[in-house]
C-alpha cells in the first residue's frame, strides 16, 4: 500500500482482521508481510471452505482522520 502524504501522516499500519483461523499467521505491521506462526492442520479446515483460508488484510495511515482500506486475501491449502 502507499499513501500520498508526507511524515509519519504516510506510515502505513498493517494488520489482520479476527477470525477463527487468523491466529495461525503474523503480520510484519510495517511491511504487510504475512508468515504462519503456527501450522495449519488441513483435516481442521471446513468442508465448505475447500481448502482456502481467507484473511481480512487492513492498511491504515496515521493521518487525522486515519484512512484505511481492507483487502481480501485467499489461501489456498493443499495436502
Amino acid at each position: 500500500a502507499g499513501d500520498r502524504d508526507l511524515g509519519e501522516n504516510s506510515d502505513i499500519i498493517y494488520s489482520i482482521n479476527t477470525s477463527n483461523l487468523s491466529s495461525h499467521f503474523d503480520i510484519n505491521d510495517s511491511t504487510g508481510q504475512i508468515s504462519i506462526k503456527s501450522s495449519i492442520d488441513y483435516e481442521n479446515l471446513t468442508e465448505s471452505s475447500n481448502g482456502t483460508i481467507t484473511l481480512w488484510v487492513v492498511a491504515c495511515d496515521k493521518g487525522t482522520p486515519a484512512l484505511s482500506s481492507t483487502a481480501q486475501l485467499s489461501i489456498q491449502v493443499k495436502v
